[in-house]
Protein backbone atom coordinates (compact mmCIF):
# COMPACT_ATOMS: atom_id res chain seq x y z
CA UNK A 1 0.00 0.00 0.00
CA UNK A 2 2.41 2.45 -1.42
CA UNK A 3 -0.61 5.26 -1.99
CA UNK A 4 -1.26 5.54 2.24
CA UNK A 5 1.66 7.01 3.33
CA UNK A 6 1.68 9.31 -0.03
CA UNK A 7 -1.41 10.85 0.65
CA UNK A 8 -0.41 11.04 4.57
CA UNK A 9 2.21 12.57 3.65
CA UNK A 10 0.12 15.38 1.72
CA UNK A 11 -2.33 15.41 4.06
CA UNK A 12 -1.01 18.48 6.37
CA UNK A 13 -0.07 21.12 3.57
CA UNK A 14 -3.69 20.23 1.97
CA UNK A 15 -5.44 20.89 5.21
CA UNK A 16 -3.56 23.90 5.43
CA UNK A 17 -4.35 25.03 1.76
CA UNK A 18 -7.88 24.82 2.47
CA UNK A 19 -7.66 26.49 5.21
CA UNK A 20 -6.32 29.62 4.24
CA UNK A 21 -8.37 28.83 0.93
CA UNK A 22 -11.63 29.02 3.09
CA UNK A 23 -10.50 32.24 5.55
CA UNK A 24 -9.81 33.68 2.78
CA UNK A 25 -13.83 33.51 1.70
CA UNK A 26 -14.61 34.50 5.16
CA UNK A 27 -13.40 37.86 5.04
CA UNK A 28 -15.87 40.65 5.28
CA UNK A 29 -16.86 42.53 2.08
CA UNK A 30 -16.81 46.66 2.31
CA UNK A 31 -20.69 47.35 2.77
CA UNK A 32 -22.14 49.08 -0.82
CA UNK A 33 -25.27 51.87 -0.38
CA UNK A 34 -28.28 50.43 -1.70
CA UNK A 35 -30.85 52.75 -4.27
CA UNK A 36 -32.59 53.17 -1.49
CA UNK A 37 -30.02 54.04 1.39
CA UNK A 38 -30.63 57.67 2.73
CA UNK A 39 -26.83 57.73 3.72
CA UNK A 40 -24.99 60.08 1.65
CA UNK A 41 -21.51 59.48 0.28
CA UNK A 42 -18.93 60.98 -2.00
CA UNK A 43 -20.52 59.74 -5.50
CA UNK A 44 -23.69 62.04 -4.14
CA UNK A 45 -20.98 65.25 -4.94
CA UNK A 46 -22.41 68.43 -2.81
CA UNK A 47 -24.27 70.27 -5.75
CA UNK A 48 -25.94 73.33 -3.59
CA UNK A 49 -23.77 73.84 -0.48
CA UNK A 50 -22.38 76.84 0.59
CA UNK A 51 -18.75 77.62 -0.54
CA UNK A 52 -16.32 80.31 -0.84
CA UNK A 53 -13.56 78.31 -2.78
CA UNK A 54 -14.07 75.90 -6.00
CA UNK A 55 -11.83 73.13 -4.12
CA UNK A 56 -14.85 72.48 -1.56
CA UNK A 57 -17.19 71.16 -4.16
CA UNK A 58 -17.47 67.72 -4.86
CA UNK A 59 -18.43 66.41 -8.54
CA UNK A 60 -21.62 64.00 -8.59
CA UNK A 61 -20.93 60.65 -9.64
CA UNK A 62 -23.55 60.95 -12.36
CA UNK A 63 -22.21 63.87 -13.58
CA UNK A 64 -18.31 62.31 -14.13
CA UNK A 65 -19.95 58.86 -15.68
CA UNK A 66 -21.34 61.00 -18.90
CA UNK A 67 -19.48 61.12 -21.84
CA UNK A 68 -20.66 64.58 -23.33
CA UNK A 69 -18.47 66.67 -21.34
CA UNK A 70 -15.47 66.56 -19.09
CA UNK A 71 -17.50 67.82 -15.78
CA UNK A 72 -16.10 69.31 -12.76
CA UNK A 73 -17.53 71.15 -10.28
CA UNK A 74 -17.01 75.22 -9.21
CA UNK A 75 -18.15 77.33 -6.25
CA UNK A 76 -20.64 80.03 -8.18
CA UNK A 77 -22.21 82.70 -6.52
CA UNK A 78 -21.28 81.09 -3.23
CA UNK A 79 -23.13 77.75 -3.83
CA UNK A 80 -21.56 74.58 -5.43
CA UNK A 81 -22.44 73.45 -8.96
CA UNK A 82 -21.50 71.33 -11.74
CA UNK A 83 -20.08 72.83 -14.06
CA UNK A 84 -18.88 72.59 -18.30
CA UNK A 85 -16.05 74.02 -19.86
CA UNK A 86 -16.93 75.57 -23.10
CA UNK A 87 -14.25 74.02 -25.81
CA UNK A 88 -12.48 76.89 -27.98
CA UNK A 89 -11.19 75.90 -31.96
CA UNK A 90 -8.52 73.50 -29.61
CA UNK A 91 -10.81 71.41 -28.48
CA UNK A 92 -11.70 70.40 -24.65
CA UNK A 93 -8.03 70.33 -23.29
CA UNK A 94 -8.01 74.57 -24.02
CA UNK A 95 -11.69 75.63 -22.35
CA UNK A 96 -12.62 79.29 -24.46
CA UNK A 97 -11.49 82.29 -22.65
CA UNK A 98 -13.29 85.02 -21.44
CA UNK A 99 -13.33 88.36 -19.14
CA UNK A 100 -16.92 88.15 -17.74
CA UNK A 101 -20.22 86.20 -18.25
CA UNK A 102 -21.11 88.05 -21.57
CA UNK A 103 -18.32 86.50 -23.43
CA UNK A 104 -19.54 83.85 -23.08
CA UNK A 105 -21.94 81.56 -25.43
CA UNK A 106 -23.06 77.92 -24.96
CA UNK A 107 -25.70 77.67 -27.29
CA UNK A 108 -23.04 74.56 -28.72
CA UNK A 109 -23.59 72.72 -25.77
CA UNK A 110 -26.68 71.05 -25.86
CA UNK A 111 -28.01 69.39 -22.63
CA UNK A 112 -31.52 69.51 -20.77
CA UNK A 113 -29.34 70.37 -17.52
CA UNK A 114 -27.88 73.81 -18.75
CA UNK A 115 -28.86 76.29 -16.55
CA UNK A 116 -26.67 79.40 -17.76
CA UNK A 117 -23.53 80.47 -19.44
CA UNK A 118 -20.26 81.47 -17.19
CA UNK A 119 -17.44 83.25 -17.33
CA UNK A 120 -15.43 81.25 -14.05
CA UNK A 121 -11.67 81.80 -13.77
CA UNK A 122 -11.14 83.34 -16.90
CA UNK A 123 -12.83 80.51 -18.93
CA UNK A 124 -16.08 80.13 -20.31
CA UNK A 125 -18.46 76.84 -18.29
CA UNK A 126 -21.90 75.72 -18.73
CA UNK A 127 -23.72 75.73 -15.30
CA UNK A 128 -25.94 72.67 -15.18
CA UNK A 129 -29.00 72.49 -12.92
Amino acid sequence: MIVYPVIMHFRLPLVVLCTVILAGCAQKQPAVPTAGSSSSSASDGNVGAACTSHEECKTPMKYLLRSNCPFDSACVDGLCAVVCPMPSEGGWKVPSSCGADADCDCRSFVARDLENCRCIGGACMAVMK
